[in-house]
């Protein structure tokens, strides 16, 4: 390697002194001339012609190859560059899906039992019969506070563009990621594992539940309460329908459509469609599940693929493709696949039934991001971020809805 002074720099190399010298410092290599300069080996403008770079080691100049030495949980200089590979589901998703609506009031009144079954009719002239008033019952549903806050070192902020550090733009898109992960997760909560906890959202795999199978499956005591109803004590309005091996309760069958009829026969008693402005049922189960019913029913072709759009409303049909996603049908019913759904028993995934015109995400607050950039706060000198959400899944008619379970 030659280093020469007061040699012009190759044409080849860069086209002037001032875009080489600038194009050396970017490479890391401004050590090299705080060297010559203690030594006093010129005073003049430096023309380094560089040839081979990989001698530079031998005169004591090198910079080092590659990361400083760390973990990936310190600074995160990983070594494979800056961009990170997030494994987080992105497809069609119980958070996706459902409809959407802004938080109005922290409950509602249900009609508990009717005011009458009687039928109508009088005879003529006769006195009108006595008044009857219907029992309500007050549920409370309020709104959840939803966290997820992760923290960058200024360590790291400092050295992103100089080490092989995780980019910080691809670090926060990750975090993102995980929070609608976990936003997932927590709205298919297994009720069979107990109760997601009072500051969690309530979980529609809880949600649609019935004193009958929460007794006989003995589910763990108010781990699929209807909101402030205690569904332990008796049957009663805020029962969902619930197919599941009765004679051999947390038993799996082997899957029949016999057992998917039921549950839509059931559901649809209490289903109004034409004051549903929100669209129609649909079908929430696991990738596994649909692949049992597809080899199921494949040769009878009961299945039926077709486009719909999700929206802010919900699931609705699409006269067309663009906006839609192409998705299952079973009886007119999308079937939305999503890898969180419970699979209690060692069987396979549980499929809900759900009408989204009574089964909403009841959003106080939509999802909002800080940041905070203030070195003098407690825990260390870090950028902190966070997504921050309040709402809960809102069910105001549980019989509208079913779940199926006790599957293989």
């Amino acid at each position: 390697m030659k280093i020469g002074f007061n040699e012009p720099i190759r044409i080849s190399a860069r086209a002037n002194e001032k875009a080489f010298l600038q194009h050396f410092e970017r490479c890391g290599y401004k050590n090299i001339i705080g060297w010559m300069a203690k030594n006093n080996l010129t005073n003049e403008p430096i023309d380094v012609i560089l040839e081979e770079l990989s001698l530079l080691d031998k005169n004591g100049f090198a910079r080092a190859v590659g990361p400083m030495t760390s973990t990936t949980e310190g600074a995160n200089n990983v070594i494979f560059g800056a961009s990170a590979f997030s494994q987080i589901i992105k497809g069609k998703s119980a958070i996706g899906v459902l409809g959407k609506s802004l938080m109005q009031h922290s409950g509602f009144r249900a009609e508990v039992a009717q005011s009458s079954t009687d039928l109508p009719g009088i005879a003529e002239g006769a006195e009108l019969p006595d008044d009857v008033i219907a029992d309500y019952a007050e549920v409370t549903v309020g709104a959840k506070d939803l966290v997820h806050n992760t923290a960058i070192t200024f360590l790291h902020l400092n050295l992103q563009n100089k080490d092989d550090v995780l980019d910080v733009g691809n670090q926060i898109e990750a975090e993102r990621q995980t929070y609608m992960n976990r936003l997932n997760r927590n709205i298919l909560y297994d009720c069979n594992e107990g109760a997601p906890g009072a500051v969690n959202m309530n979980s529609l795999h809880g949600l649609t539940e019935s004193y009958a199978h929460i007794t006989g499956a003995g589910l763990a005591e108010d781990s699929a309460d209807f909101y402030n109803i205690d569904r332990d004590a008796a049957a009663s309005w805020a029962d969902s329908y619930v197919n599941y091996n009765i004679a051999v309760p947390n038993t799996p069958r082997d899957l029949s459509t016999a057992f998917i009829d039921d549950v839509i026969k059931e559901v649809g008693k209490y289903r109004l469609s034409e004051t549903s402005p929100y669209g129609v049922g649909f079908i929430l189960t696991g990738y596994n599940t649909e692949a049992a019913l597809t080899q199921l029913i494949e040769p009878k072709h009961l299945l039926k693929d077709e486009w719909i759009t999700v929206g802010i409303n919900g699931i609705n049909t699409a006269p067309g493709r663009e906006g839609s996603v192409r998705v299952n049908m079973y009886k007119g019913q999308p079937i939305i696949l999503d890898a969180h759904m419970p699979a209690p028993n060692s069987g396979l995934d549980d499929m809900l039934f759900l009408d989204s015109s009574v089964t909403r995400l009841s959003v106080l607050q939509e999802t909002r991001f800080y940041r905070s950039e203030n070195p003098f706060i407690a825990n260390g000198l870090k950028d902190r971020y966070m997504w921050h959400m309040q709402a809960n899944v809102l069910v105001t008619k549980p019989k509208a809805n079913g779940k199926l379970t006790d599957i293989e």
